[in-house]
């Protein structure tokens, strides 16, 4: 005896009418599968009633052709014309890869643009020069020095006066090349040159006076003479040279006169050092009581000979 319950649940009957549905849809796949012939047929006959109508002279394997050919491009897939409604609908389509792309190009422009300020902007390069000048400046001198070029820097930077910054950079390059030296002034002591000369002067009143002097050149530790500049005395302006005067009591002139006509040799050489980071020269040589470094006077490159 068939059973007569009536669904128990909402889920039971949705479940039925899934079933249902699906049977349906099988069943009418399946009506047009078999009914195929005949709406080829009806086709057929609408067809040759429209060439009749128009006039043309159709028979029915021209018709059955054209009707064959329509359902074998009947899911065909056809590329459409390439245009701005094709653009912008592929563009839609793609708009979150595009996106990503885009902010990916963006990210990397906005580096390449921050690397190119960085590299002509001068105060990159001049703010580097001066914290390494920092780092090697080993006395007070030094780092006042610093102190002062930063204090000019400082508000070009602010203002960007890249202007201003250009014209320190070779000063603090300068400054950081001058605490990079080290070297030491040694009296001249090889054969057939002087070690030192007496000369008149001039000084700040117009009196005329004699003057002692040393003559001494800066060597490295490797004994190599290095160039230096020089404030003439004498011509009030700077002058590179390779040697030069330095004028000292006549008390320490005559002590190394009296060294040299010993052997020939100044044994008592050293005049001065020039430490790295140190921003200029200590003079090293005994004054004279023979213990207390000698008071720095003036200095000439001229009548050496």
């Amino acid at each position: 005896m068939p059973s007569t319950r009536e669904p128990q649940s909402i889920h039971e009957m949705l479940r039925i009418m899934d079933v249902a549905t699906a049977l349906r849809q099988s069943r009418e796949l399946a009506e047009q599968e078999l009914a195929l012939d005949e709406t080829k047929s009806r086709l057929r006959e609408r067809l040759r009633a429209a060439a009749l109508e128009s006039g043309d002279a159709v028979n029915d394997a021209e018709i059955d052709t054209a009707i064959d050919q329509y359902y074998a491009s009947l899911h065909t897939f056809a590329e459409p014309t390439r245009g701005l409604r094709v653009f912008v609908a592929r563009a839609w389509v793609r708009r979150t890869s595009f996106a990503i792309a885009t902010g990916a190009v963006l990210i990397a422009l906005t580096a390449i643009w921050g690397l190119f300020l960085r590299e002509t902007d001068p105060w990159a390069p001049l703010n580097r020069t001066l914290e390494r000048a920092r780092a090697v400046a080993t006395d007070d001198a030094a780092r006042s020095a610093i102190a002062a070029l930063e204090r000019e820097a400082g508000p070009a930077h602010a203002n960007h006066d890249f202007a201003a910054l250009e014209r320190l950079a070779p000063r603090v390059g300068g400054l950081l090349a001058t605490l990079d030296e080290e070297y030491e002034l040694h009296v001249v002591s090889r054969q057939g040159e002087l070690s030192g000369i007496d000369a008149y002067f001039t000084d700040d009143r117009g009196t005329r006076s004699a003057g002692w002097y040393l003559i001494v050149e800066a060597r490295t530790s490797g004994g190599a003479v290095l160039e230096r500049t020089v404030r003439d005395a004498e011509q009030q302006r700077d002058v590179r040279v390779r040697k030069w005067g330095e004028q000292v009591d006549k008390a320490v002139y005559d002590r190394i006169a009296a060294d040299k006509q010993q052997d020939g040799i100044v044994d008592e050489s050293l005049f001065a050092r020039k430490r790295r980071g140190a921003l200029s020269e200590v003079v090293v040589m005994p004054g004279i009581d023979g213990t207390t470094p000698l008071q720095r006077g003036r200095r000439i490159t001229t009548q050496l000979r």
